[in-house]
């Protein structure tokens, strides 16, 4: 995995040398998909492609940031929904269905 430049290395390398910038980038992210876990490999490259597809459409930094935090919003908001629903389950009243005389103590 190739190491991180330090952000004034980063700024200086997207600055004077953007296509380099975005091969690092595309390395960095190529390599983090593929040290991540096997089960989660496909949908991190699929998560990647749409972020890849919805920046290549924006024509300044500015609105790929937007666009990239936007995402990354989207995404804070659905895992809150999916712990929600999980504690209002947690929440709920057990009832046995078992008769009183089938219960084990």
């Amino acid at each position: 995995m190739a190491s991180l430049p330090n952000f004034d290395q980063l700024l200086a390398l997207a600055q004077n040398h953007p296509q380099q910038f975005e091969q690092l980038r595309q390395q960095l992210i190529s390599d983090t998909i593929a040290n991540a876990n096997p089960s989660h490999q496909a949908r991190l490259q699929a998560l990647q492609h749409n972020l890849d597809t919805r920046l290549d459409r924006c024509s300044n930094p500015t609105q790929r940031m937007l666009v990239a935090s936007q995402m990354m919003h989207d995404k804070v908001l659905h895992l809150r929904d999916l712990l929600n629903q999980q504690q209002s389950h947690q929440d709920a009243d057990v009832v046995s269905l078992l008769k009183p005389q089938q219960r084990t103590p």
